[in-house]
């Protein structure tokens, strides 16, 4: 299963810099209905996975830019608007991180329905920021060592990992903790994680016109090493990647975003 192409901004549904941000809206499992194991529940998702899918059309080009970040060069970790830690993904983390509600916009809910289909075929791996004021998990993403590269070959769209390389992908922030800096912050400590499995080198994949999380992965020490070529045939039922390292003085190395 490919990933979507475009993730949602963490510039996207901003909070005015004048407001303070309050405790985080905490909400229970038991606040959310998510029904995972029935059939109207599934053929929803369904239902958005395909809208998803007819939106590329009978072609497709992408460009995305893999950034890299080596784990021995020391960065000065960004800070979120509220303080937020990183742990692995409980299952009861799903319903908060996960919410649907009929006031999302459509592309909104597809990227739900992408990453409720992803956990199904990657439930490990999944790293998660709670605001520390109240343990409410507030962002998601999955972190993968060279071990999963066959898991990773069947999403397509990512190179083959090297022993010392990680991937981190598929990063989800919440509507109601956007604009809070978490998405920056919470990569930066995910990222170091990587050591944990035996990476020295963390890469993540951006479009080139998503600037917002380019920002946001350029903050968390993240910086262009490679170029991705994407086209997309019969809805996205056939898929090409093509990946080219940038020259070492290729100016792309050190745009800043």
């Amino acid at each position: 299963m490919a990933l979507p192409n475009t993730a949602p901004s963490e510039e996207a549904g901003a909070t005015p810099a004048a407001e303070l941000p309050g405790q985080l809206p905490r909400t229970s499992a038991h606040d959310v209905v998510m029904h995972e194991g029935s059939r109207s529940a599934r053929l929803r998702e369904i239902k958005l996975l395909i809208d998803g899918r007819l939106r590329l059309g009978l072609r497709a080009t992408f460009t995305r830019y893999g950034l890299r970040r080596d784990l021995a060069v020391p960065i000065t970790n960004p800070n979120a608007k509220v303080p937020i830690s990183v742990r692995p993904l409980e299952p009861s983390d799903l319903p908060i991180l996960l919410s649907e509600n009929n006031h999302l916009e459509p592309q909104e809910r597809v990227q739900i329905a992408w990453r409720k289909d992803f956990y199904k075929k990657a439930p490990e791996g999944c790293w998660v920021a709670v605001d520390e004021r109240s343990g409410t998990p507030c962002y998601m993403q999955w972190l993968f060592g060279a071990s999963e590269n066959p898991l990773i070959r069947t999403f397509g769209g990512f190179p083959r990992l090297e022993p010392d390389e990680a991937l981190l992908e598929n990063a989800y922030t919440p509507v109601a903790c956007r604009g809070l800096g978490i998405m920056s912050a919470a990569m930066a400590l995910i990222a170091e994680r990587a050591a944990e499995i035996g990476a020295r080198k963390v890469l993540t994949f951006v479009g080139d016109d998503n600037i917002g999380s380019l920002k946001g992965c350029q903050r968390a020490g993240f910086h262009p090493d490679l170029l991705n070529k994407r086209v997309r045939l019969l809805y996205g039922t056939i898929n090409s990647d093509t990946f080219e390292t940038l020259p070492a003085d290729d100016p792309r190395r050190t745009l800043q975003f």
